[in-house]
């Protein structure tokens, strides 16, 4: 297991930090040189995944980088504005980012990427993503909703300001331990229960009156709470919420 808590920023084109959680040493990771093989290629870094050994690193205005922790070596790949990073099947990685989404083949350092799922045809960046426990791949975009979709079927289903949504532009997702898919608007929390086909605004129950959740900040904790990240809300920095 990594002894390191790797940090990111969104704005200002901050660095990424290395705390060290045995003794909480801060370290800066360097940045890029021209002609150089070592540091991460962008200071505007959206996405970090981590592997075994490996640091996925995904941004804007620079390549995608794969940083070695044990032998401290970068390998860089021609792909550039991702939003997230995710785990797929059969050993890829998905990337959600602007050009939609990515199946990364980390052997051959390739990507396929898709913009068109089932019936449902993206024209906007993909925020984040998130594969569920029944299999389905879930697209928080900036602009056409969330589309959950099926890729043993090929089946896409959208929600969207259609189904009272208050905006099609979706910041963060994450998934409950009894398999509700919770996600987030700039200004609205919302509840997705699947067994039921219930969507519920989560704020009218939370009591959150103003505020707003930031892009790819939702997180699942090891006791099954969800952890969003805002600012300007009543209940402060994160809003937490039981899964059972």
């Amino acid at each position: 297991a990594t002894t390191e808590i790797y940090t990111l920023s969104l704005h200002d084109a901050l660095p990424i930090y290395a705390i060290h959680k045995g003794t909480g040493k801060v370290q800066k990771m360097e940045k890029r040189k021209t002609g150089s093989d070592k540091g991460v290629a962008t200071d505007y870094i959206y996405a970090i995944h981590a592997e075994g050994d490996y640091l996925w690193i995904g941004g804007i205005e620079g390549e995608f980088t794969r940083y070695n922790m044990l032998t401290d070596t970068y390998t860089y790949y021609p792909i550039d504005c991702v939003g997230d990073l995710k785990s797929g099947r059969d050993g890829s990685l998905l990337i959600a980012g602007c050009s939609g989404l990515a199946v990364f083949d980390k052997a051959t350092g390739k990507a396929q990427w898709h913009q068109k799922f089932g019936d449902i045809s993206l024209h906007y960046p993909i925020r984040c993503l998130l594969q569920s426990s029944s299999g389905d791949i879930w697209l928080a975009t900036d602009g056409e909703g969330l589309v959950r979709f099926n890729p043993d079927r090929g089946e896409a289903r959208a929600y969207t300001t259609d189904d009272g949504l208050a905006s099609n532009s979706i910041n963060s997702l994450s998934e409950d331990n009894d398999g509700r898919i919770w996600f987030s608007t700039e200004k609205e929390l919302y509840c997705l229960d699947l067994s039921n086909d219930i969507l519920i605004s989560a704020n009218d129950f939370l009591d959150i009156t103003w505020g707003y959740y930031n892009p790819n900040s939702a997180f699942k904790l090891d006791d099954g709470c969800l952890a969003f990240g805002t600012h300007g809300c009543d209940s402060g920095v994160s809003i937490l919420h039981r899964c059972r």
